[in-house]
């Protein structure tokens, strides 16, 4: 018998219909309950709950969960503060190890050394006529460097350090705290910014965790940007700048204005772009991404013509589909960043190229078409193999296909030969996603040379995943089901990851001794929304012989590829063994039958 987690108490004991009826109208209707959705708009009512199984999804934008996901993204929390505010609620004790409470002290000892150090820096400041004078150069105002809470680090080694040991802060907190550094060599412990105007780094809830410096004036040898080491309560890759600022706004506004350094983000506010927040210098992480999915599903990047941050954005297609987010691009003049431009030419201008943002994918395309050119036939094939890695990386159907025949099109302007043309170049983006690897394709007139792939046909692909889907619909419906299904599938061989991991989770309940799918605890948000959108579905579940059909169908897709792969590696030289002839003479035998 599984022993219950606080998590699992919490969902049994809660009621996702009184939760969810604080924000939103509900009616029964059938067997579960129906409104309008809180996270669009609308006026027919697309937004479903299942009491029974303690799962809401809206069938109009998409969004679903169980009563942890919802609470997240109605107030803009975290897991772990939903998990709080739920289990006070419902009287569920949380305990805390002696682990996790030592951690917790420690983090709060931190948080004040930083907040002791904010507080340093900005005194500091009042006394620096020439950081003022910079900040005004830079066209920073006193309501901007109060609202941000702007400093100054003095040019001596030891003046942060001084104040902090004077006020009971340990240097061992201080170091922990990123506040000062050490020299390994001689072991001497000195400021860690010096010289430098001072960028307070906060957590959502406007916490100060870290801090950057920009130097002043040409400090040879220095880098002009400085940041907090990683510490226990900073993570680079995990924090926006001025997100603590800009929360409101960019769920007033439904749009993230995502920008690479806190002086243009700064810069931004300071003009009224209040839903700007930075980076920080690094690439838009999945964590980054995760952060702004709780205030909103659109960001711009505003970004430098040639920055690094850019070229990192246009590699991570794959990483903005998967997080549901829509990305898009903005793209300024040469010579120009965020700050520059809004200084010049104005909000109004820079609101008119945040408008005109491009997806990015959009975005990258039209940059290899301005790279290659489309003027001769040998420049539209180059375009077309460059782009192929591109697109063999996009998830999305509609986007892909748009962008084939576009270049089907450019590759066959006079219209004769497009259909062929774009059944090759989708041969050839499947090949890539298969092997990683470019088909050759001829210069001049010759089409791209057809490659054989193992990939299923779309209608065929879709069937296979109706069909996992399906078995985990019915598996949620009734435990004789998942014993069913799992009796003759392992969770790995669903082909789809999300089915895949759902697969995992439910098999894992076969040793409950009930089975009370309200109460599982579903790990991340894709997990209890794909759960929702499953049994949101009104149809009755499979049962018996149509879904032992399903099943024979998986498995009959599982055993076709491994005869495909092995033949694979037979054509590329490999000689298997006796044992694999005779696995593929089987296995042929049975799908012949």
């Amino acid at each position: 018998m599984r022993s219950r987690d606080p998590v699992e108490e919490v969902k049994r004991r809660v009621d996702l219909v009184d939760v969810i009826s604080a924000y939103v109208r509900l009616r029964k209707a059938g067997r579960n309950w129906e409104g309008l959705c809180p996270f669009h708009q609308e006026k027919t009512p697309s937004f479903s709950v299942n009491q029974e199984k303690q799962f809401w999804h809206c069938f109009g934008c998409g969004a679903g969960g169980d009563v942890f996901a919802f609470l997240q993204k109605a107030e803009n929390l975290t897991f772990r503060e939903a998990l709080e505010r739920l289990a006070q609620h419902v009287g569920v004790p949380l305990d805390q190890s002696p682990a996790r409470a030592k951690a917790s002290s420690e983090r709060d000892r931190l948080r004040s050394a930083c907040e002791m150090a904010c507080t340093f820096y900005s005194r500091t400041l009042l006394k620096s006529p020439h950081a003022v004078a910079y900040l005004k150069e830079r066209g920073m105002d006193r309501a901007t460097v109060d609202r941000f809470r702007l400093g100054y680090a003095p040019a001596a080694w030891d003046a942060l350090a001084n104040h902090l040991a004077r006020n009971g802060v340990s240097q061992a907190d201080a170091l922990k705290a990123g506040l000062l550094a050490s020299s390994n060599s001689a072991g001497r412990v000195y400021d860690r910014l010096r010289d430098r105007v001072v960028f307070p780094i906060c957590d959502p809830e406007g916490r100060v965790i870290a801090f950057g410096g920009r130097t002043i004036g040409n400090t040879e040898g220095a880098p002009k940007y400085l940041n907090s080491p990683e510490t226990p309560l900073f993570h680079k890759g995990r924090v926006l700048y001025a997100l603590h600022l800009a929360k409101r706004a960019i769920g007033s506004q439904d749009r993230a204005v995502v920008v690479e350094g806190y002086m243009d983000a700064v810069a931004l506010h300071k003009a009224g772009v209040e839903n700007a927040v930075a980076t920080l210098g690094t690439a838009l992480t999945r964590e980054h991404l995760i952060l702004l999915g709780r205030y909103t599903r659109r960001a711009v990047l505003l970004y430098d013509s040639d920055s690094a941050g850019l070229s990192a954005a246009l590699r991570s297609l794959p990483l903005f589909e998967e997080s549901g987010i829509d990305v898009r691009v903005a793209t300024l003049p040469d010579g120009h960043d965020p700050d520059s431009y809004v200084r010049q030419y104005g909000p109004v201008a820079l609101a008119e190229r945040l408008d005109a943002a491009l997806p990015v994918l959009d975005y990258r395309m039209d940059l290899l078409i301005r790279q290659h050119g489309t003027s001769t036939e040998e420049a539209v094939v180059r375009l077309a193999k460059a782009a192929v890695p591109v697109l063999a990386g996009v998830r999305n159907h509609l986007d892909r296909g748009r962008w084939i025949r576009r270049l089907a099109e450019l590759w066959r302007p006079n219209g004769s030969g497009i259909v062929e043309a774009e059944e090759d170049l989708r041969r050839a983006v499947a090949a890539y996603h298969r092997t990683g690897a470019t088909p050759r394709m001829a210069e001049g007139a010759e089409p791209l040379k057809r490659v054989a792939v193992g990939h299923l046909p779309p209608g065929q692909a879709r069937r296979i995943y109706l069909a996992e889907a399906e078995i985990l619909r019915s598996c949620l419906e009734s435990r004789a089901a998942a014993e069913q299904a799992f009796a003759a599938l392992r969770p790995e061989q669903f082909e789809d990851g999300e089915l895949r991991e759902l697969a995992t989770l439910i098999s894992s309940h076969l040793a409950d001794d009930g089975w009370d799918v309200a109460t599982w605890r579903m790990e991340g948000e894709a997990g209890a929304s794909l759960a929702a959108r499953l049994s949101a579905n009104p149809a009755p579940p499979l049962t018996g012989e149509a879904l032992a059909e399903c099943i024979e169908l998986v498995i009959a897709h599982q055993e076709l590829e491994q005869v495909r792969e092995l033949k694979r590696r037979m054509r590329e030289g490999e000689i298997p063994d006796h044992d694999e002839l005779e696995r593929i003479n089987r296995l042929a035998r049975q799908l012949h039958a």
